[in-house]
């Protein structure tokens, strides 16, 4: 039996609520709340006696179903077609009506607590048929019957006002519904959904384009079939359909070819079957089944489960104390994957504003809830702003202290940026910046970002091979770096930025720089497999003009862990005062500087005591 609708329903609501009556419903019963796990097939389900509609876990071979949570009571008159499961917002949204209330609402089921929630009323000059949510913006999408234009046409729904915002200009003339549900094509932003023009009887494959809304191809379908049922199977590139042959009297499974309208069966599937209940259809590719609740033998309903590769009915339990209006296969989606970026100026002049900028993005499957980010002051800074909703603690606006941004929920491919400026003396080194979000979930600054702070700044390139001797050379001479073969296991990009002579400084600093390495992925490398030998030329007049006591006063210096460490001694190394020049050997790119009067604070070289 096929189930034919116009696209407006007007009084599909009381339809389907006789049918759930004559079927003899009873009430679903009650248990604690079974949240649903990976792999797990979930459904909205009716309890007559509470007249409340629960989210449930229903067992594909048993049938039973185990409420989720509370539900939502006075509650509800089926109004669209299909559901739409958003995976990444762990919801079930449906178009349905209170009881007693014709007003259509787009209701949401949280999938974990059972806790719904209702939109203000829909635009009731416009009937919904089908929803879907497209996974990659989770953007609620439905097909929506324009009566007063005679068209069909692609809308977005606002799941907290009811709002709907129009995708194009529709398809014009269009549509008897004669499918109970729409087929959404994510990876192509395909949506498609079987109807009849208005003034034919020929089934038609409506392809539409989910971005703008716009029809890509309308191809009829073979005649003696009716298409009851579609879903597209995402892990094998097709359209899937349940479809009844009239020819053998069998509800069968069957594969669609968009382009050409033909349809391949399967298998014998059920014969003597099926009448159609208001419900959709869902693939489980993880048993290799399609199930969905429908009316079989006796008049009952059954929650049957077709094998995609047979065609065969390989689960048929009866559905006699439920009313299952909705079905899905529910997969729990990818956990959040947070990346977080920040971005300096490689190199300023002594005096400049620096400003910082952090980027967050969810690059995973499903929400992050609760995100924080905080970013601490490197030392040698002082703060001088910050973006919106920053928070500073402790309200120092020097070294050491923190700041906050909250960013609650951050949704499937969002961004969010916030920024800070600060001055400094000499080069700062900011390591210390995360975000955090609930479950443990987190993304840490691997980079650590620098900003040199001097004068005479130069930056040089260089590709690192794997079996050939790198040689770079900056600072107008007087810094090189030789990196030997096998140093690196892959191509690597190398970048060393400068300063010379810093204005202002009671010490002497007379060369910083920064070496960073980036492998062909993008990653900072943060060790080599063989040390490379830097070579720091100086000159006489520099450090005595300066006040350095003595040239053994000058030491090479790194920034490790908050601190600058002298290098000498070390296997390798050495100080040659005749011919002005420090050479060591070391395994870590970073940030070096050549200094003197170590053993006295130098405002030029921040540093930890």
């Amino acid at each position: 039996m096929k189930l034919r609708t116009k696209g407006l329903l007007a009084v599909a609501s009381l339809a389907i609520a006789a049918l759930w009556a004559l079927l003899g419903v009873m009430h679903v019963l009650a248990q604690p709340a079974t949240p649903a796990t990976a792999g797990s097939l979930i459904g909205l389900v009716y309890d007559p006696v509470t007249r409340t509609e629960y989210v449930a876990h229903i067992d594909p071979v048993t049938g039973a179903a185990a409420p989720i949570g509370p539900g939502y009571a006075l509650c509800c008159d089926v109004v669209g077609l299909d559901a739409a499961l958003d995976s990444a917002g762990g919801r079930l949204l449906a178009v349905l009506s209170t009881l007693g209330d014709a007003t259509p609402r787009l209701y949401a089921f949280d999938i974990a607590t059972g806790v719904a929630s209702a939109s203000e009323p829909l635009t009731t000059s416009a009937g919904v048929n089908f929803l879907v949510v497209d996974p990659a913006t989770s953007e609620v999408l439905a097909l929506v019957f324009e009566s007063a234009a005679n068209r069909m046409r692609l809308v977005q729904v606002d799941p907290a006002s009811g709002a709907f915002s129009p995708r194009g200009a529709g398809l014009a003339n269009c549509c008897s519904v004669t499918t109970l549900d729409a087929a959404l094509d994510a990876a192509n932003d395909r949506l498609f959904a079987a109807m009849r023009p208005l003034d034919s009887i020929t089934p038609t494959l409506y392809t539409i384009d989910i971005g703008t809304g716009s029809l890509l191809t309308a191809t009829e379908l073979a005649p003696f079939v009716s298409v009851n049922y579609m879903v597209f199977d995402d892990d094998a590139g097709v359209l899937r359909a349940l479809v009844y042959d009239e020819q053998s009297g069998a509800e069968r499974l069957a594969t669609i070819d968009p382009a050409t309208g033909a349809i391949n069966m399967t298998g014998e599937g059920a014969a003597g079957c099926c009448n159609l209940l208001p419900t959709d259809a869902t693939l489980d590719t993880g048993n290799g089944w399609l199930t969905l609740p429908l009316i079989g033998q006796g008049n009952a309903p059954f929650l049957f489960s077709f094998g995609l590769n047979t065609g065969a009915v390989v689960h048929q339990p009866p559905l006699s104390n439920q009313a299952i209006h909705y079905v899905k296969f529910y997969t729990s989606p990818p956990p959040p994957v947070l990346v977080l970026q920040k971005a300096a100026p490689e190199a300023v002049a002594p005096g400049a504003v620096i400003e910082y900028n952090l980027t967050v993005d969810n690059q995973g499957g499903s929400a992050a809830a609760d995100g924080v980010v905080r970013d601490v002051l490197p030392t040698g800074a002082v703060l001088l702003s910050a973006s919106a909703g920053a928070v500073l603690e402790p309200t120092t606006h020097t070294q050491g202290a923190t700041l906050h941004w909250s960013l609650g929920a951050l949704a499937v491919n969002a961004q969010r940026g916030m920024s800070f400026t600060v001055r400094g003396p000499a080069a700062l080194v900011n390591t210390d910046y995360r975000v955090t979000a609930s479950g443990g979930v987190q993304a840490v600054g691997r980079r650590p970002v620098v900003t040199l702070v001097g004068e005479e700044i130069s930056a040089v390139d260089a590709v690192i091979g794997v079996t050939a001797t790198t040689a770079i050379t900056a600072a107008g001479g007087d810094l090189s770096v030789v990196v030997p073969p096998g140093a690196v296991t892959s191509t690597t990009s190398a970048r060393v930025v400068a300063s010379s002579r810093p204005a202002g400084n009671s010490g002497f600093s007379d060369l910083t720089f920064n070496i960073v390495l980036t492998d062909a992925g993008g990653s900072p490398l943060l060790k080599l497999v063989q040390p490379l030998t830097i070579t720091i030329g100086y000159d006489d007049e520099s450090w005595q003009t300066a006040g350095v006591a003595q040239e053994s006063d000058l030491t090479l210096t790194q920034w490790q862990a908050g601190a600058w460490i002298p290098l000498l001694p070390c296997a390798g190394c050495l100080q040659d005062t005749v011919g002005n020049r420090f050479v060591v050997v070391v395994n870590q790119p970073g940030l070096y500087a050549l200094s003197g009067d170590f053993r006295v604070h130098l405002p030029s070289v921040s540093r930890d005591r």
